[in-house]
């Protein structure tokens, strides 16, 4: 019965994937929309369907598995010289440029101002001035570049190839089988599209970073240990607030159907790591800007009805389906949707807990927040969608592996 679900997971991971890295040329981006977020729905749910245990492998298995091992190893291997190849042509191509983008520019300069003892989140510069809304996790990775006077986007490739080894190397006792290898399916069709056509999340955005996160917090939720899920979540929601209310649930769920005492472990630690790193950057003191954030983002946006056909008609979001007088509307929406969504994951757990497989809970309530957060955004950039798209990849790699 596994092998039917099995397949269709690889069938919708791929399938996202592909709208996810598709040109319009391709497929019309009002297809790849619908089958985007058709698809994250499915590969949250799936994953959740109970099914009976397969019979336990005896050590013949050993070689077999030793083997994909081997397979993985030396396919991650003999991607790093290509990257680095590929890379260093992107980087001379595209310089960092903050009237190209300024999301770059402006983690550069909060990085440099951090080894200088500078404040950190005075006004940039740029465009008669510019507040720094990074939040510590996400700039502090590239602090390496700064001292070290490279390329910040290395510390980009570098997130990418670390997070494609959580996806390998995903599951409870790293498991390794036949159908395991159907990863290299969607795998392939993503690096290859951001080797070709989608290039744009490693030169101009910081990204990469976010992906790592939530490839570790998939790995960490994965293994069951308590000190690498508290530092996770820290990691995750100090680079974006997408995953606040699901955190909230995440609790919730801890306290009151798994264990209390580890609720309060990983509450306490992701609370203390939080707060150290908002008190030493000084990034607490700028919270009511980055928190305010949302609102500064639609008040841009009603009043440049050009970008909004720019990038909502190119790039994946069902805003593209609302008129341009709807956006407020739409965006309201998108609140709503991020608050219920874990609550409703909450009551179906608690009303049907016996009938899911409740090892995936978590990640598939927290891909499924995602899938709402990422296709209801007022701004949907093509770039902010890959955390998304990495995450189902490590949901089938982990799923491929377990034996139930």
């Amino acid at each position: 019965m596994k092998i039917f679900w099995s397949i269709l997971l690889v069938l919708f991971v791929t399938l996202e994937t592909y709208c996810q890295v598709a040109s319009s040329k391709a497929l019309a981006i009002q297809t790849a929309s619908v089958l985007y977020f058709i698809s994250g729905i499915f590969i949250a749910i799936l994953p959740l369907i109970k099914i009976s245990p397969l019979p336990s492998k005896g050590e013949d298995a050993r070689i077999i598995r030793q083997f994909h091992l081997i397979l993985y190893a030396t396919f991650l291997v003999l991607l790093m010289p290509y990257a680095y190849e590929w890379a260093v042509k992107l980087f001379e191509r595209f310089a960092v440029h903050y009237k190209v983008a300024d999301m770059l520019p402006v983690i550069q300069i909060m990085g440099q101002r951090f080894l200088n003892g500078e404040s950190i989140y005075e006004l940039v510069h740029f465009w008669e001035g510019t507040e720094p809304i990074y939040l510590p996790a996400m700039w502090l990775p590239f602090v390496p570049s700064n001292y070290l006077e490279i390329d910040i986007r290395w510390t980009s490739m570098i997130a990418l190839l670390i997070g494609l080894f959580f996806i390998v190397f995903i599951g409870k006792k790293g498991r390794f089988n036949f159908k395991s290898l159907l990863i290299l399916i969607p795998l392939y069709l993503l690096i290859n599209g951001l080797l070709h056509t989608k290039s744009v999340l490693i030169y101009l955005s910081e990204e990469p970073i976010v992906i790592l996160y939530y490839l570790f917090l998939a790995f960490a939720l994965a293994k069951k240990r308590i000190y690498l899920i508290a530092i996770a979540l820290s990691l995750c929601l100090m680079s974006r607030f997408s995953l606040a209310f699901w955190f909230l649930m995440y609790m919730s769920y801890l306290f009151f159907f798994e264990n209390r005492k580890l609720a309060f472990q990983i509450g306490g630690l992701v609370g203390g790591i939080c707060l150290f790193l908002l008190v030493s950057t000084g990034a607490l003191w700028q919270l009511d800007v980055i928190l305010n954030l949302p609102t500064i983002y639609i008040d841009h946006l009603m009043e440049n009805e050009w970008k909004f056909h720019g990038f909502s008609t190119t790039n994946l979001g069902l805003v593209k389906f609302v008129s341009f007088e709807r956006i407020p509307f739409f965006n309201r929406l998108f609140f709503l949707l991020n608050l219920a969504i874990p609550i409703v994951c909450l009551w179906c757990f608690w009303k049907f807990k016996d009938k899911i497989n409740q090892a995936f809970f978590a990640i598939c309530s927290l891909k499924l927040c995602l899938v709402f957060f990422y296709n209801f955004l007022i701004m949907p950039f093509s770039y902010l969608f890959y955390t998304n798209t990495f995450l189902s990849i490590a949901i089938l790699s982990w799923y491929l592996k377990e034996d139930f």
